[in-house]
């Protein structure tokens, strides 16, 4: 079976900020970048919602 992850949204810290990547279908569909750790916490809750977890 495939490891693949299908659909999802991960919050990590580098050295450009905190990104936000989202998953959709195997495909990383979207990723954003943001400076305040609370504004990438309310992206990931909105982009969770929107996927339906």
């Amino acid at each position: 079976m495939d490891d693949k992850i299908m659909k999802g949204v991960e919050n990590d810290k580098t050295a450009d900020g905190w990104v936000v990547t989202t998953v959709e279908n195997g495909v990383v569909s979207r990723r954003q970048i943001f400076s305040d750790k609370s504004q990438a916490l309310e992206h990931e809750k909105k982009e969770k919602r929107r996927l339906g977890f």
